[in-house]
């Protein structure tokens, strides 16, 4: 016989998390693997998220953050998005990180 809690916990996706370091300890990359959903790349400045990538069966997006930090956030700024025009202000990025996600979990 199943619990509730036990029905519920089968029906949470499952994630599989991948940490990298891209070469620095200011660079980091995590991969968020949602099983049947999709996957969200976090990349980190530090312990600050400053670009994304989201993407599942239907959408696809990549948003970075203008930099409000250091030369050496900057550097890596340039890596993930070399137009600096492509960039967004820190409440738009906060509100399409809520979006992305909400699609996955």
């Amino acid at each position: 016989m199943e619990t509730n809690a036990q029905q519920e916990s089968e029906k949470e996706p499952k994630v599989k998390i991948n940490l990298l370091n891209l070469g620095t300890p200011n660079k980091n990359k995590v991969v968020l693997n949602v099983n049947g959903k999709g996957t969200l790349t976090l990349f980190f400045s530090y312990e600050t998220i400053v670009s994304f990538i989201v993407q599942t069966p239907t959408k696809y997006a990549d948003k970075t953050i203008i930099n409000l930090w250091s030369n050496t956030t900057g550097k890596l700024l340039n890596e993930l998005c070399p137009n600096k025009a492509d960039r967004i202000g820190e409440e738009e990025f906060k509100n399409e990180l809520a979006k992305a996600f909400n699609l996955l979990f």
